[in-house]
């Protein structure tokens, strides 16, 4: 089956044997609910279309996963498993990690489906019973405490704009750069992710 739109696969080594077919499998399945969820949600997505998309049957596809929640969770950490792989390392030079973040911000314009994979879901989470709930608040808890971090390095160098703390610039970053990627999403072509968001980085950092 060829891979969904915009579905990368950072592949690990890769096992032999039996256990290689049920790897390769369970990475179909990742991949085709990964495009169903972008589309419809997980609550309005469903498992019969990601088994179709797969090209297995639903027998198959909880023969992988015991419920549509698994899959969900499988879901989330192949996103995030690629998003670490996009992002890289944290500069180690405080002065590179505006920068850095652009680089981010302009690589994942080449993956449309994964940034609607995470609109979608991250709203549908604002729901109690939402099963992805406590997944998205603590990523933004820890996408908090890491920008956190590098802006504070930032801020020990003198780096940050007069008036801004290392707390703000890492709140109103990830806020304003989920933005822009939503009004991206729905507006590609009058809205520049990184562009506006590097203005965004010029207005509370200063150069060394």
């Amino acid at each position: 089956m060829p891979p969904t739109e915009d579905a990368r696969t950072y592949a690990p080594s890769r096992p032999r044997g039996p256990y290689a077919k049920s790897a390769v499998t369970r990475q179909r399945i990742i991949e085709a609910a990964t495009a169903v969820f972008s589309v419809h949600g997980y609550l309005a997505g469903s498992t019969t279309e990601i088994a179709e998309r797969a090209g297995l049957s639903g027998a198959q596809v909880f023969y992988y996963f015991p419920d549509k929640t698994a899959i969900l969770q499988a879901v989330l950490a192949n996103r995030d498993r690629i998003a670490d792989e996009i992002a890289g390392p944290i500069p180690e030079n405080a002065a590179e990690i505006p920068e850095a973040i652009l680089r981010i911000a302009r690589n994942n314009e080449s993956a449309p489906g994964f940034i609607r994979l995470y609109s979608i879901l991250v709203a549908e989470a604002s729901s109690p019973e939402h099963p992805g709930k406590e997944y998205f608040r603590d990523r933004y808890r820890r996408l908090r405490m890491r920008f956190d971090s590098v802006f504070a390095a930032m801020e020990k160098q003198g780096l940050l704009a007069p008036g801004v703390d290392s707390t703000y610039a890492a709140t109103s970053t990830l806020a304003i750069w989920d933005g822009l990627q939503l009004q991206w999403l729905l507006e590609p072509e009058a809205v520049n992710v990184a562009s506006q968001l590097g203005r965004h980085l010029g207005l509370i950092t200063r150069s060394a």
